[in-house]
């Protein structure tokens, strides 16, 4: 994982950094650039010193990179990430002497990775140092993962401490669900103690899917009290797996999501019932159709017409006869799902009718439904004004054309119809397509 956040970072690093380094830079002027202020030289510097992985500038970055900051630090150790194990060693110990604990545990992972299992102690000691930001320590936490000493463990551990940084807190607690980590149960009952609902809710999800049950009442306190979007998307995770959860929990976050006004963590909300299937959901999910954020109106749509139960008609109907255009689509599409074609007419009239988006999405919405009474709607969209409308008729139409007729080969295309071509030669394929169509929608293929 590693090593494609760094080949991420290196691309992310070229698209910013404009023009390459010059090769006639020399070592001196390329690590000043890599540890300064400006963006765009440190891009092409980090692009330039990994390329050239020469052994000259290693000397220059040791002295530099404690000097600098975090910024600076955190692209130089890159930088010395690319080199060879056995050229850069030299360097790894020398950065492990310095007093930074981020350096200090950066070139301390390098160390302990090529076999220098002394490096532990040191490690774990600067993992615990206090006064370290949140970002710093997130990086320093991702450097080390889930390490076998048990030292190292310890110091991941020791981080879940009553008011550490939400993003500290939400990565920890993620990485010892992820391996069943018993040993930190203590800890993690300590942060049941700490003032934010946010991180008590994280707490007590982590336990409840660990077996404790008397959380489920203490996570759905906190569910109702609120909490932020990082610490939600964890407690979705941990209980993502879980056997079913508690209708208390399910409950307290139907009850949020009736409340809450910020539409990044409502789609959330939504999603979180979606994955559990609550049908005790289906009001506020119903209401939450006319949200003012068209993300989150699709989103409970998309949940309600999964939920066990026949889609009601009180929900689709008004939708599918209603005067919002995407929802009639929604509504339309829903139905076709469930075999019930009366969405066909309603999606044959956008197709003529609609805004351009809306028509390119209809001509696809109406090539899924395996009809007769689909084509010649899709026939006329073959002559609609704009060019991506023709595109997704075109598309369709052959879609459709190769369910109707499973067991013949049929290319539209032989009868000189292209989106792109002039009108009149449109014009004179459309019409021997419609002659086809017209000779064999009634033969017994």
């Amino acid at each position: 994982m590693r090593r494609v956040a760094c080949r991420i970072l290196a691309l992310l690093l070229l698209a910013g950094a404009g023009l390459p380094a010059s090769a006639d830079e020399d070592l001196p002027t390329l690590v000043d650039a890599l540890g300064g202020s400006d963006a765009g030289a440190r891009g092409r510097a980090w692009q330039e010193l990994v390329r050239r992985q020469d052994p000259a500038a290693l000397p220059l970055l040791r002295k530099a990179i404690p000097a600098w900051e975090h910024t600076g630090r955190y692209y130089g150790l890159l930088v010395l990430d690319r080199y060879p194990r056995r050229t850069v060693r030299r360097t790894w110990k020398k950065l492990f002497q310095t007093d930074a604990p981020f350096v200090r545990v950066w070139s301390g992972m390098a160390l302990l990775r090529a076999g220098d299992a002394d490096v532990a102690g040191g490690i774990a000691e600067a993992l615990q140092a206090k006064d370290v930001g949140a970002t710093i320590r997130y990086r320093m936490l991702s450097r080390v993962g889930w390490p076998r000493d048990a030292r190292l463990r310890d110091a991941v551990r020791a981080n879940l401490e009553r008011g550490a940084p939400i993003p500290v807190l939400v990565q920890v607690l993620s990485r010892l669900h992820g391996v069943r980590d018993r040993e930190a149960i203590p800890r993690i009952r300590g942060l049941l103690r700490d003032p934010r609902p946010g991180v008590r809710a994280l707490a007590a999800a982590w336990l409840y899917d660990a077996g404790d049950t008397r959380q489920a009442k203490t996570l759905a306190e906190n569910l109702r009290a609120g909490v932020g979007y990082a610490e939600f998307l964890q407690i979705s995770r941990i209980l993502a797996a879980n056997r079913r959860v508690a209708d208390g929990i399910l409950d307290a976050v139907v009850q949020r999501a009736s409340e809450e006004t910020n539409p990044t963590l409502l789609l959330q909300q939504i999603a979180f019932l979606g994955q559990h299937r609550y049908a005790q959901a289906r009001p506020v999910l119903r209401r939450l159709l006319h949200h003012r954020d068209d993300r989150v109106s699709r989103a409970a749509f998309d949940v309600l017409v999964t939920l066990a139960g026949p889609l009601r008609e009180d929900t689709i109907g008004p939708l599918l006869a209603g005067a919002d255009v995407d929802k009639r689509l929604w509504a339309a599409e829903a139905l076709r799902q469930r075999d019930d074609h009366r969405g066909l007419t309603v999606v044959a009239a956008i197709l003529r009718s609609g805004t351009v988006p809306q028509r390119v999405g209809a001509a696809g919405l109406l090539a899924s439904f395996t009809s007769d009474d689909a084509v010649e709607p899709l026939l006329d969209a073959l002559a609609d004004a704009h060019l991506d409308v023709r595109k997704a008729a075109l598309t369709g139409l052959a879609r459709l054309v190769r369910r109707l007729f499973p067991y013949r080969a049929v290319d539209l295309g032989l009868t000189g119809y292209a989106p792109g071509t002039p009108q009149t030669q449109r014009a004179a394929a459309i019409a021997t397509i419609r002659a086809w169509w017209r000779g064999v929608r009634g033969e017994d293929w």
